[in-house]
């Protein structure tokens, strides 16, 4: 009976999980070396009100500019890297009163879907310092009531939360254009400006149009085929105007490690914060036979 029990406790939990997972559908596109104001007005003249595509479709939009900081993590053998999966604690401005910040565990749903899954948890908003978890790099940063959730996710993967360390963080500056039609928001169209937070001070630009996760998320499969079917007419316009684009589909954390791995300058900042603590080992070590 009790075996039972736990079985049926087990399957709530596990369905509770699926029910809370979002599934997203972008393309993205590294952006070669262009005038950000340059790109920005030609993204301005094609998503404008009375042009063909925006007349067609009867979407409408409107722009913001929203600035990010990210902190990605991994375990020290990188299982997410290895997995195509990223793990991130966000933390984003849309202005100085508005801020919010998330942790979110992401990953491809099928290989050849080119649909993610997404997991979102909340952050605590005061640290407790009675929580033993307060200094962890990464379950420090979500809600105790999340934790066995967020464990559970990753534990799927065979990735132990304990594990998990920092990698790197980087700064993100993102100009979004938000398409609506009757039934509200649709798809997004971000340009996204990605500086690493220390040296040698790796960059990128990507673009990226996606579909609602929410909608995408929660619509049929007539809905769904509506969607992709915008999505598809707008990266193809894209792609005509925007020849100095490259379609990219890895994540910003498969980007910004291949630049830092591929780095010298990476490198060599890797191997003097060795050489630094060798010395201070041997130091030390001196000192005290000295003793």
């Amino acid at each position: 009976m009790k075996f039972l029990v736990y079985i049926a406790c087990c399957l709530v939990f596990a369905t509770t999980c699926i029910a809370q997972q979002r599934l997203e559908k972008e393309s993205k596109f590294l952006i070669a070396d262009v005038d950000a104001e340059t790109l920005t007005g030609m993204l301005d003249s094609l998503l404008a009100e009375g042009t063909l595509f925006m007349t067609e479709t009867g979407i409408v939009n409107r722009t913001t500019t929203e600035l990010f900081t990210d902190e990605y993590f991994d375990s020290t053998n990188k299982q997410l890297l290895n997995q195509n999966l990223s793990l991130r604690y966000r933390e984003r401005k849309q202005s100085e009163n508005q801020e919010k910040k998330l942790v979110q565990f992401k990953g491809l749903l099928t290989e050849s879907s080119g649909i993610q899954f997404e997991y979102k948890f909340g952050v605590p908003d005061v640290p407790d310092r009675n929580d033993i978890y307060a200094r962890h790099p990464v379950l420090g940063r979500v809600d105790k009531d999340e934790r066995e959730r967020f464990g559970y996710e990753l534990a799927r993967f065979d990735i132990a939360v304990e594990g998990l360390q920092s990698a790197f963080r980087f700064d993100q500056k993102r100009q979004r254009w938000y398409l609506s039609d009757s039934k509200g928001d649709m798809l997004t169209v971000s340009l996204d400006h990605v500086r690493l937070k220390s040296i040698p001070f790796h960059s990128f630009t990507e673009l990226e149009i996606e579909i609602n996760e929410n909608r995408y998320t929660n619509g049929n499969e007539a809905e769904r085929a509506y969607l992709d079917t915008i999505q598809d007419k707008l990266v193809r316009l894209k792609k005509l105007d925007f020849p100095f684009m490259e379609a990219d589909q890895r994540s910003k954390y498969e980007k910004m490690q291949t630049l830092i791995e591929g780095s010298l300058l990476s490198k060599v900042k890797n191997s003097f914060v060795w050489l630094l603590y060798g010395t201070i080992v041997l130091l030390s070590a001196i000192k005290f036979k000295g003793l």
